[in-house]
């Protein structure tokens, strides 16, 4: 295994990319929930966090373990790419919600 996919090869380094992953999945999610309601938005955001923060990880998780078994190293780091393009998308958007 080599270039960025080191990562994950550390202990417990998959579940903790998994877990930022879906903090990413929820912010986007958080932002288009607050930005269609009128009002409740953030006691349903609050309410469906556990499902796209922990679902998001898991399917990640899942993932990236079959890719490691496929020895499939090119493919993970790709994955591992997008995400990152995807966290610096929801943090622009996080900024669009705070600001």
């Amino acid at each position: 295994m080599k270039g960025i996919s080191k990562i994950i090869e550390k202990k417990f380094g998959d579940l903790i990319f998994s877990l930022i992953c879906g903090m990413v999945y929820f912010i986007i999610a958080l932002y288009f929930i607050l930005n269609h309601t009128n009002t409740g938005g953030g006691f349903l955001a609050l309410s469906f966090s556990p499902a796209i923060i922990c679902g998001m990880a898991l399917v990640i998780l899942k993932t990236i373990r079959r890719l490691r078994d496929e020895e499939a190293f090119g493919k993970i780091n790709m994955l591992i790419y997008a995400h990152i393009l995807l966290s610096l998308v929801s943090i622009i958007l996080l900024l669009g919600i705070i600001f």
